[in-house]
């Protein structure tokens, strides 16, 4: 896919629970081609603990998505720190992934949770910005996702410095890419002022 030109790739799902030195090597020429990987940070028991680190979402060169609620809670229940998913160095940014409405069967919905559900939000949001500014880097798409997220520590007093930049902000994630202007090939000059939220 990365050799035929896909600029964002999802990954929902989980390879181990420690680093690979061959994983990433994959990741690091997905990466030269200019694909954009994110993937989901870990559930929580994933590798036995919320605070362990779970890969693909762990390597370099890779965004990594946990979860919030609809109050910007990371702990699904509110006040139970068992109840939570992934909160560790690696996470870059939150998404919904508590309680997420999906397809159960053919003409019905359930509702589930997972950062698995979280992660296409940013997918999602990522392919909208490379549709206005096919020029960003990864680089580039991190920092407008950092810049542009919802800082949530007030919500989370627990795990601040764990949930990454805060919950994705599409809205405002995409004002910034509008403001961007590609200029010496693929370096992107930021402008302007303000951001909305969704």
């Amino acid at each position: 896919m990365s050799n035929n030109g896909v600029r964002v790739i999802n990954l929902s799902w989980a390879s181990g629970c420690d680093y690979s030195s061959y994983v990433q090597s994959v990741i690091d020429e997905v990466y030269a081609n200019g694909t954009i990987l994110v993937a989901a940070a870990g559930n929580g028991s994933t590798c036995g603990d919320p605070s362990n680190l779970v890969y693909p979402a762990a390597h370099d060169h890779v965004i990594s998505v946990s979860s919030v609620g609809p109050l910007d809670n990371h702990e699904r229940s509110i006040g139970d720190p068992s109840a939570t998913h992934q909160h560790n160095s690696s996470v870059d940014i939150c998404a919904p992934g508590y309680d997420v409405a999906i397809t159960g069967s053919a003409g019905s919905y359930v509702t589930a949770n997972g950062t698995s559900f979280a992660a296409p939000y940013v997918s999602g949001t990522i392919g909208l910005m490379l549709s206005l500014q096919p020029c960003l880097t990864f680089e580039d798409v991190l920092e407008i996702l950092t810049q542009s997220a919802v800082n949530i520590d007030a919500q989370n007093p627990s795990y601040i410095g764990l949930l990454g930049a805060g919950r994705l902000n599409a809205n405002g994630a995409l004002a910034l890419t509008d403001e961007f202007t590609c200029t010496n090939g693929n370096s992107p000059e930021l402008g302007g002022s303000g951001m909305p939220e969704d």
